[in-house]
């Protein structure tokens, strides 16, 4: 039985290495130019899975998708941690 796109984010099966292709396929279709994905096979990326450019501004891009539900404040403590935000 096909899933819906909303089960499949959710409950995500396919592993960091999709997860970020996808986000990357997904700031294209958004018009962010120089989508350049950090260590796409996977390993050390500095914490950076993605850098990208938009309206001449520079972004840094991280994809997570946990294998099973979390809160927000679960996935926050994540970047928090890891010094991403703050």
């Amino acid at each position: 039985m096909p899933q819906d796109t909303e089960s499949i984010l959710r409950e995500w099966r396919f592993g960091q290495i999709v997860a970020e292709r996808m986000c990357a396929a997904i700031l294209h279709s958004d018009d962010y130019a120089d989508v350049d994905p950090q260590c796409p096979l996977g390993g050390p990326d500095g914490l950076k899975d993605m850098l990208c450019v938009k309206d001449q501004k520079k972004y840094v891009a991280a994809a997570y998708f946990p294998p099973t539900q979390n809160t927000f404040s679960r996935i926050q403590k994540k970047w928090v941690f890891s010094g991403i935000c703050g």
